[in-house]
């Protein structure tokens, strides 16, 4: 299975011009099973990109914001090939900006699997709060993957999310010439990671990371 994680400030590209055609021809390319997107942004009544997201990819999708301000929400964002079987928002700990953990159980290729879509807080401290919550929050019992902007490195995630293989990253940040791997996939026990990738692209100050990932024999249904 493809799993591809993207940060797309809104559809922002480095040009500083909007422009969901160009998310949607990035993760097109890319062939995913599952996305999941940060920086997602509704505004009431005007503009739904979640929606157009996912219509667009023909993909079902889940959203939810985070951090509110007035007529404008932003948040993370799931979207699979295979069936959303449920969904939840994880409010989670730390930071001035609200932070979430979008959690979904899918059903794909004859398996059913969890997925998390997070973003983390910019401060350290924050980002220790969310990391503790997440380790004690996610699923153990399921296959997991989680997935997100996590602003930092592979070294600081370990040190909370012991359970989960946090392999090191491609750099991902900025996305005109990468210098920083913020972005990252992280698997339970029950995956083999078969190729870990970054995407070329200037649609967003991110690219796109993806991973291609095996389930074990004994973890199909």
């Amino acid at each position: 299975m493809r799993f591809l994680t993207y940060n797309i400030r809104h559809a922002e590209g480095v040009d500083g011009r909007l422009s969901n055609a160009r998310i949607v021809k990035t993760i097109r390319e890319a062939s995913p099973d599952v996305v999941g997107m940060n920086e997602v942004w509704r505004l009431k009544g005007l503009w739904d990109q979640p929606r157009l997201l996912g219509e667009l990819l023909g993909m079902e999708r889940a959203f939810t914001p985070n951090h509110e301000r007035l007529f404008y929400g932003i948040g993370n964002e799931v979207l699979t090939r295979g069936t959303l079987a449920s969904w939840e928002n994880l409010p989670m700990p730390g930071g001035m900006e609200r932070r979430g953990c979008l959690l979904a159980r899918i059903e794909l290729d004859g398996a059913t699997i969890a997925f998390a879509s997070t973003h983390l807080s910019l401060g350290r401290s924050a980002r220790a709060a969310q990391l503790t919550f997440l380790a004690e929050t996610l699923p153990e019992d399921i296959p997991l993957v989680m997935a997100g902007d996590l602003n930092c490195g592979p070294e600081e995630v370990r040190g909370f999310l012991g359970r989960l293989e946090v392999p090191s990253p491609p750099k991902t940040f900025p996305s005109i010439s990468p210098r920083r791997a913020l972005d990252h996939i992280l698997f339970s026990h029950h995956w083999e990671l078969e190729s870990l990738e970054v995407i070329a692209s200037l649609a967003s100050d991110h690219r796109p990371l993806v991973a291609q990932l095996r389930l074990r024999d004994a973890c199909q249904k």
